[in-house]
């Protein structure tokens, strides 16, 4: 008798633990340093139950100097970059995700950190920052380093900025809120003070529901949230942020990244819509959808910037 195994389920804590050991195991062997920023070190620090914080990826960070390295790592042991093809600028400069094709191995992708979204000190400095006190862990078996309490504070109060209105993102900016009332907000504050990131902490803050007493507790109410962590905080939408982009940008610039945001690569097309797939025919006709689309958001996203500078 033939018995056959299940495909590995996306939400296996086994399997992301196995392969967040996989990850910095492969690194260390390069010498790399690869600090886990989300995944365990939130749900080990913050929730009391196994399982209770689920996780569908594996969230890494490593220092900006080592990413050539550790693309060309993850390469040779089968990962592949999801967004393989686009052009620059089509995707977040911050992070690169990966993803195995061989489903027996687990079907979690990897989310490879350059930066984290924030932080405004220069990425190779803030990397030095948050190295300097990591705390040590261990993943199947597997040495791997967590930041220190106040950084994964950090880290969930930044997310929450860019991630509103996710459930799993506000319970954990809940969990650490009150972890901060209890032991203190001038550690964390300190840190985010040091690594410029004030104003998308007190934007992610300001999403909980007593937000602005939160904020005064702490003693970010002097901060300024500049405007494209207004609009990111408020959820206003890719075409809003784009065209806040494309004010910060010079003039010699925003012609090319408006014709990138309005034709982007077919690759792209075909992430974001199957029905680019769809041979030549199809491509033209997402294309089409997707400039429809964009100028309908208009007039909402001009709004959206201007309330946004008006903050």
């Amino acid at each position: 008798m033939v018995i056959s195994s299940p495909a590995p389920v996306v939400g296996s804590a086994a399997w992301l633990e196995l392969l967040h050991a996989e990850v910095c195991w492969s690194l260390a062997k390069e010498d790399v340093r690869c600090l886990v920023i989300k995944g365990p070190s939130i749900a080990q620090w913050l929730y009391v139950d196994d399982g209770e914080r689920a996780s569908v990826d594996v969230d890494v960070l490593v220092p900006p100097e080592e990413w050539d390295r550790t693309v060309e790592k993850l390469t040779s042991r089968g990962f592949i970059a999801t967004h393989e093809g686009s052009r620059e600028g089509e995707t977040a400069p911050h992070s690169m995700e990966f993803h195995r094709e061989d489903e027996e191995l687990g079907r979690h992708s990897i989310d490879l950190h350059r930066y984290f979204p924030g932080i405004e000190l220069p990425a190779s400095d803030a990397f030095e920052v948050l190295w300097a006190e990591t705390v040590a862990d261990v993943q199947a078996g597997v040495p791997v380093w967590f930041p220190s309490l106040r950084a994964r504070a950090l880290v969930v109060g930044l997310h929450a900025a860019r991630s509103p209105g996710v459930r799993r993102t506000l319970d954990d900016l809940t969990r650490m809120a009150e972890w901060a009332d209890t032991n203190g907000w001038e550690p964390v504050v300190s840190l985010a003070r040091g690594l410029e990131a004030l104003p998308a902490l007190r934007a992610g803050l300001e999403l909980l529901p007593d937000g602005p007493a939160v904020v005064e507790r702490a003693g970010l109410s002097n901060v300024t949230v500049t405007p494209e962590w207004a609009l990111m905080s408020h959820h206003a939408g890719r075409t809003a942020l784009r065209l806040e982009e494309l004010r910060e940008a010079p003039w010699h610039q925003r012609p090319g990244q408006v014709a990138r945001w309005v034709v982007p690569s077919p690759t792209m097309m075909r992430i974001r819509d199957p029905r680019a797939s769809e041979g030549a025919w199809g491509l033209t006709r997402a294309y089409g959808v997707r400039l429809g689309q964009g100028l309908r958001q208009l007039p909402t996203a001009i709004r959206a910037v201007h309330d946004a500078r008006r903050r």
